[in-house]
């Protein structure tokens, strides 16, 4: 994502939250660890050259450019929101082994992280069912951007109760 965000628009300002409840999993992405070129297969030349520094021994770094627009923290997304403010929210894969009450937990705290208008990208099996409930519209498959402010100030956040269809 950062990469990407560097490339559409490289003279704006980019904070990406990165989260995960896997303490070596947030670890290891802190570190910025080597990736071997099989990991990167997908990239392009082009941007392999610019988001990457490759080390004598083959292997690949981020460049510190790109590193910097990620803050990388351990965060269980059940037990409280992860900010406030955000413009976008990707969560994909993740509910899908959850429990109904876990999912209405996690949709709470998700929409109360976003500023209004801003957009929750799911994935493609995770449809959140009670959208409307939780002060979201579906703009596509996948994605819900959350209700603006009315004119006479903030909408209350809705919650959605566990189970809630």
């Amino acid at each position: 994502m950062a990469i990407q965000l560097k490339e559409l628009a490289p003279t704006l300002s980019h904070k990406i939250v990165s989260t995960d409840v896997d303490v070596t999993i947030v670890e290891r992405a802190r570190r910025a660890d080597k990736y071997i070129p099989a990991e990167l297969k997908n990239v392009s030349p082009a941007r392999l050259q610019k988001a990457f520094i490759q080390a004598p021994d083959g292997t690949y770094t981020v460049r510190p450019e790109v590193r910097q627009l990620v803050d990388i923290k351990l965060h269980n997304l059940l037990t409280r929101p992860p900010g406030d403010g955000f413009d976008l929210i990707l969560c994909r894969n993740v509910v899908i082994y959850f429990t109904d009450e876990a999912k209405a937990t996690l949709y709470n705290n998700l929409v109360g992280s976003l500023r209004p208008g801003g957009v929750l990208f799911v994935g493609g099996t995770e449809m959140v069912a009670a959208a409307h409930q939780l002060g979201l519209s579906a703009i596509g498959p996948s994605f819900y951007r959350k209700e603006e402010a009315t004119a006479f100030g903030a909408r209350p956040r809705p919650r959605l109760a566990a189970g809630a269809r």
